[in-house]
């Protein structure tokens, strides 16, 4: 009988039965917002007077990529910096500008390199290692474990780029509610017995 009721009209079928995702990712794939700072701001001031999730701010973590990228509490790649070690003078809304706007501050030693070679291939990606006869490029952050080997008599021309290797829109699939837990994991620098999680325990 489902079945038949499908095959007559599929669109009333599905929104009145709608599927259930399995797998917890999917549930972020029709989301789509353009954050931007003045949307985030007023809400990021009072990061501490709310009820922060430790717990989803680590998911989300993942989630968003984050720790493709970056390092904390031990776990993730070395691409960025390692947020464990966030310098104590970032305030949250320094962290959220960031995450918005990439390429507004780029520390030199995460700055990509563009790349022109001489058969005319152009290479843009991050140099983690140089020595006299040879450049290693990671031109994939998805894939740090791919590591590009160039040659320097192949080269024709270099340049320190001013994009950020980090993308914009990280924060595109998730609610208000989620990035303010998932600033709340960045800022406590991974530490679930910071004050910024203690009205949620007390919630609980």
């Amino acid at each position: 009988e489902s079945l038949e009721q499908y095959n007559a009209d599929p669109v009333a079928y599905l929104k009145e039965h709608p599927a259930e995702a399995k797998d917890e990712l999917l549930t972020y794939l029709d989301r789509n917002t353009e954050w931007k700072l003045s949307d985030l701001a007023g809400d990021v001031m009072h990061l501490g007077h709310r009820s922060n999730s430790f717990d989803v701010g680590e998911k989300l973590f993942s989630v968003a990529s984050c720790i493709g990228c970056h390092r904390m509490n031990g776990k993730g790649a070395n691409v960025g910096p390692d947020l464990t070690k966030l310098p104590a003078e970032y305030k949250p809304v320094d962290v959220l500008q960031h995450i918005l706007d990439p390429s507004k501050k780029i520390d030199r030693k995460y700055q990509s390199n563009l790349i022109v070679l001489k058969s005319g291939k152009v290479v843009a990606g991050l140099v983690v290692k140089e020595d006299d006869t040879s450049l290693h490029v990671l031109d994939n952050p998805t894939a740090p474990d791919r590591i590009r080997v160039i040659a320097k008599d192949e080269l024709e021309e270099r340049e320190v780029s001013e994009v950020s290797i980090m993308p914009k829109g990280v924060l595109n699939k998730l609610t208000r509610e989620e990035i303010l837990d998932l600033l709340a994991f960045v800022v406590s620098r991974g530490d679930k017995k910071s004050d910024l999680f203690k009205a949620h325990h007390h919630g609980e």
